[in-house]
Protein backbone atom coordinates (compact mmCIF):
# COMPACT_ATOMS: atom_id res chain seq x y z
CA UNK A 1 0.00 0.00 0.00
CA UNK A 2 0.91 3.42 -0.84
CA UNK A 3 0.08 6.81 -1.11
CA UNK A 4 2.02 9.90 -3.62
CA UNK A 5 1.35 13.18 -4.50
CA UNK A 6 2.11 14.10 -7.92
CA UNK A 7 1.68 17.34 -10.08
CA UNK A 8 1.83 16.42 -14.16
CA UNK A 9 1.87 18.59 -17.30
CA UNK A 10 0.71 17.56 -20.33
CA UNK A 11 0.65 18.90 -24.15
CA UNK A 12 0.49 17.66 -27.58
CA UNK A 13 0.47 14.69 -26.37
CA UNK A 14 3.61 14.55 -24.24
CA UNK A 15 3.42 14.27 -20.56
CA UNK A 16 6.01 14.91 -17.64
CA UNK A 17 5.01 14.26 -14.03
CA UNK A 18 7.55 14.49 -10.68
CA UNK A 19 5.75 13.66 -7.53
CA UNK A 20 6.83 11.49 -4.10
CA UNK A 21 5.49 8.48 -2.97
CA UNK A 22 5.71 6.83 0.65
CA UNK A 23 5.07 3.57 1.59
CA UNK A 24 2.76 1.81 4.69
CA UNK A 25 2.74 -1.81 6.29
CA UNK A 26 6.16 -2.38 4.89
CA UNK A 27 5.37 -1.40 1.94
CA UNK A 28 8.01 0.24 0.26
CA UNK A 29 7.06 3.51 -2.50
CA UNK A 30 9.67 4.88 -4.99
CA UNK A 31 10.12 8.46 -2.92
CA UNK A 32 10.95 11.25 -4.86
CA UNK A 33 10.51 10.76 -9.25
CA UNK A 34 10.09 12.42 -11.94
CA UNK A 35 9.27 11.21 -15.14
CA UNK A 36 7.75 11.68 -18.75
CA UNK A 37 5.45 10.25 -21.62
CA UNK A 38 6.78 10.95 -25.33
CA UNK A 39 4.63 8.98 -28.21
CA UNK A 40 4.31 6.24 -25.97
CA UNK A 41 7.91 6.10 -24.46
CA UNK A 42 8.05 6.17 -20.55
CA UNK A 43 11.01 6.96 -18.82
CA UNK A 44 11.71 7.67 -15.08
CA UNK A 45 14.51 8.26 -12.30
CA UNK A 46 13.60 7.30 -8.63
CA UNK A 47 14.88 7.57 -5.51
CA UNK A 48 14.61 3.99 -4.37
CA UNK A 49 14.36 2.62 -8.18
CA UNK A 50 16.94 4.49 -10.07
CA UNK A 51 15.94 4.94 -13.49
CA UNK A 52 13.79 2.73 -15.69
CA UNK A 53 12.03 2.92 -19.04
CA UNK A 54 9.48 1.03 -21.14
CA UNK A 55 7.25 1.36 -24.28
CA UNK A 56 3.44 1.12 -24.67
CA UNK A 57 1.63 2.51 -27.70
CA UNK A 58 -1.94 1.74 -28.68
CA UNK A 59 -3.24 2.11 -32.71
CA UNK A 60 -7.21 2.74 -33.50
CA UNK A 61 -8.05 2.34 -37.35
CA UNK A 62 -11.54 4.09 -38.00
CA UNK A 63 -13.13 6.92 -39.91
CA UNK A 64 -12.69 10.58 -39.01
CA UNK A 65 -13.02 14.06 -39.81
CA UNK A 66 -9.83 14.77 -39.43
CA UNK A 67 -8.77 15.55 -43.26
CA UNK A 68 -8.10 18.74 -43.22
CA UNK A 69 -9.23 18.86 -46.53
CA UNK A 70 -12.01 21.08 -47.68
CA UNK A 71 -15.39 19.10 -49.08
CA UNK A 72 -17.75 20.52 -51.42
CA UNK A 73 -19.25 22.97 -48.98
CA UNK A 74 -15.98 24.12 -48.56
CA UNK A 75 -15.75 23.02 -44.67
CA UNK A 76 -12.89 20.04 -44.18
CA UNK A 77 -15.43 18.77 -41.31
CA UNK A 78 -17.28 17.29 -44.24
CA UNK A 79 -15.19 15.31 -45.45
CA UNK A 80 -14.25 11.71 -43.83
CA UNK A 81 -11.31 9.30 -44.44
CA UNK A 82 -10.03 6.38 -42.70
CA UNK A 83 -7.08 7.05 -40.32
CA UNK A 84 -5.33 5.67 -37.67
CA UNK A 85 -4.85 7.16 -34.10
CA UNK A 86 -2.29 7.11 -31.89
CA UNK A 87 -3.89 8.53 -28.69
CA UNK A 88 -0.46 8.86 -27.29
CA UNK A 89 0.38 12.01 -30.20
CA UNK A 90 -2.78 13.74 -29.24
CA UNK A 91 -3.72 16.03 -32.16
CA UNK A 92 -0.62 14.94 -33.92
CA UNK A 93 -1.73 11.81 -33.77
CA UNK A 94 -4.19 11.38 -36.44
CA UNK A 95 -2.84 10.00 -39.75
CA UNK A 96 -5.27 9.72 -42.92
CA UNK A 97 -5.49 7.74 -45.64
CA UNK A 98 -7.16 6.25 -48.20
CA UNK A 99 -10.12 7.56 -50.23
CA UNK A 100 -11.99 10.88 -48.72
CA UNK A 101 -15.68 10.42 -48.78
CA UNK A 102 -17.47 13.83 -49.05
CA UNK A 103 -20.37 14.12 -46.60
CA UNK A 104 -21.40 17.60 -47.05
CA UNK A 105 -25.07 18.39 -48.51
CA UNK A 106 -23.21 19.16 -52.19
CA UNK A 107 -20.70 16.01 -52.20
CA UNK A 108 -23.70 13.80 -51.53
CA UNK A 109 -25.84 15.20 -54.49
CA UNK A 110 -22.96 15.71 -56.65
CA UNK A 111 -21.76 11.73 -55.87
CA UNK A 112 -25.40 10.20 -56.12
CA UNK A 113 -25.48 12.19 -59.77
CA UNK A 114 -22.23 10.85 -60.96
CA UNK A 115 -23.32 7.14 -59.64
CA UNK A 116 -26.91 7.39 -61.36
CA UNK A 117 -25.58 8.70 -64.52
CA UNK A 118 -22.64 5.92 -64.65
CA UNK A 119 -24.85 3.26 -64.25
CA UNK A 120 -27.68 3.80 -66.89
CA UNK A 121 -25.03 6.10 -69.84
CA UNK A 122 -24.70 2.47 -71.10
CA UNK A 123 -28.56 1.72 -71.45
CA UNK A 124 -29.99 2.59 -75.21
CA UNK A 125 -33.81 2.16 -73.47
CA UNK A 126 -35.03 5.98 -75.03
CA UNK A 127 -36.63 6.68 -71.24
CA UNK A 128 -32.88 6.05 -70.06
CA UNK A 129 -31.52 7.96 -72.32
CA UNK A 130 -33.81 10.82 -71.16
CA UNK A 131 -33.09 9.66 -67.74
CA UNK A 132 -29.47 10.46 -68.05
CA UNK A 133 -29.89 14.23 -69.97
CA UNK A 134 -31.94 15.20 -66.67
CA UNK A 135 -29.24 13.58 -64.51
CA UNK A 136 -26.47 15.54 -66.58
CA UNK A 137 -28.45 18.66 -66.42
CA UNK A 138 -29.00 18.38 -62.21
CA UNK A 139 -25.17 17.97 -61.78
CA UNK A 140 -24.50 21.24 -64.04
CA UNK A 141 -26.71 23.39 -62.18
CA UNK A 142 -26.49 22.69 -58.13
CA UNK A 143 -29.19 24.94 -57.61
CA UNK A 144 -31.39 23.08 -60.02
CA UNK A 145 -33.93 21.02 -57.76
CA UNK A 146 -34.76 17.54 -58.10
CA UNK A 147 -38.46 16.82 -58.48
CA UNK A 148 -40.55 14.00 -57.75
CA UNK A 149 -41.18 13.26 -61.44
CA UNK A 150 -37.48 13.19 -61.75
CA UNK A 151 -37.13 10.72 -58.81
CA UNK A 152 -39.48 8.45 -60.13
CA UNK A 153 -37.73 7.92 -63.52
CA UNK A 154 -35.09 7.30 -61.92
CA UNK A 155 -35.92 4.83 -60.34
CA UNK A 156 -37.74 2.99 -62.91
CA UNK A 157 -34.45 3.88 -65.26
CA UNK A 158 -32.78 1.95 -61.64
CA UNK A 159 -34.92 -1.29 -61.69
CA UNK A 160 -34.62 -1.57 -65.51
CA UNK A 161 -31.05 -1.96 -65.16
CA UNK A 162 -30.46 -4.24 -62.59
CA UNK A 163 -31.28 -2.81 -58.93
CA UNK A 164 -34.12 -3.27 -57.13
CA UNK A 165 -35.53 -1.25 -53.99
CA UNK A 166 -34.47 -1.61 -50.18
CA UNK A 167 -37.18 -1.30 -47.60
CA UNK A 168 -36.47 1.59 -44.81
CA UNK A 169 -38.62 1.90 -41.76
CA UNK A 170 -39.83 5.21 -40.63
CA UNK A 171 -39.64 8.67 -42.15
CA UNK A 172 -36.60 11.68 -42.69
CA UNK A 173 -36.31 13.64 -39.79
CA UNK A 174 -37.71 16.55 -42.05
CA UNK A 175 -40.18 14.20 -43.52
CA UNK A 176 -39.10 12.92 -45.94
CA UNK A 177 -39.74 9.46 -47.56
CA UNK A 178 -36.68 7.17 -47.49
CA UNK A 179 -36.11 5.51 -51.02
CA UNK A 180 -33.07 3.32 -51.23
CA UNK A 181 -31.84 1.06 -54.22
CA UNK A 182 -29.26 -2.22 -54.40
CA UNK A 183 -27.82 -3.94 -56.92
CA UNK A 184 -30.84 -6.86 -57.58
CA UNK A 185 -30.63 -9.74 -55.33
CA UNK A 186 -27.55 -8.87 -53.26
CA UNK A 187 -27.82 -8.23 -49.49
CA UNK A 188 -25.79 -4.67 -49.72
CA UNK A 189 -27.02 -2.21 -47.20
CA UNK A 190 -27.83 0.06 -51.14
CA UNK A 191 -25.94 2.77 -51.81
CA UNK A 192 -28.36 4.61 -54.10
CA UNK A 193 -31.08 6.78 -52.14
CA UNK A 194 -33.45 9.49 -52.66
CA UNK A 195 -35.58 11.40 -49.85
CA UNK A 196 -39.16 12.59 -51.69
CA UNK A 197 -41.47 14.60 -50.53
CA UNK A 198 -44.51 13.69 -52.77
CA UNK A 199 -47.40 16.36 -51.21
CA UNK A 200 -44.53 18.73 -51.93
CA UNK A 201 -43.40 17.57 -55.38
CA UNK A 202 -39.86 17.45 -53.84
CA UNK A 203 -36.53 15.13 -53.59
CA UNK A 204 -33.37 15.30 -53.27
CA UNK A 205 -30.53 12.84 -52.82
CA UNK A 206 -28.97 11.07 -49.82
CA UNK A 207 -25.77 9.01 -50.92
CA UNK A 208 -24.59 5.86 -48.73
CA UNK A 209 -20.96 5.51 -48.90
CA UNK A 210 -20.92 2.57 -47.06
CA UNK A 211 -22.29 -0.16 -48.46
CA UNK A 212 -22.83 -2.63 -45.21
CA UNK A 213 -23.88 -1.44 -41.81
CA UNK A 214 -20.47 -0.75 -40.41
CA UNK A 215 -19.12 1.33 -42.57
CA UNK A 216 -22.70 3.11 -43.20
CA UNK A 217 -22.78 3.98 -39.84
CA UNK A 218 -18.97 5.12 -39.46
CA UNK A 219 -19.15 6.91 -42.69
CA UNK A 220 -22.47 8.15 -43.43
CA UNK A 221 -23.75 8.19 -40.19
CA UNK A 222 -20.90 9.55 -37.25
CA UNK A 223 -19.27 11.19 -40.70
CA UNK A 224 -22.41 13.11 -41.28
CA UNK A 225 -22.90 14.01 -37.77
CA UNK A 226 -19.49 14.71 -37.17
CA UNK A 227 -19.83 17.86 -39.51
CA UNK A 228 -20.94 19.48 -36.01
CA UNK A 229 -23.51 22.09 -37.70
Amino acid sequence: MTVHAEAYVTYAGVRASVGAEAGFFGAEGRGLYAGGTVAGLHGEVSQRDGGSWGFEQKVYLGFGNNTGIAAADGKTISLVSAELWLPSLGEFGHFTFGNGYDVSSEGIRKKELEEDISILQNSSNPEDVAVVGRLEALLKDNNEKIQTRDFLRIGRALRRNGFEPVERLGDHADGATKFTFRKAGSREYGQIEFMSKVMKDEAYSSYNYGNNFITYFLIDYLGWKGRGY
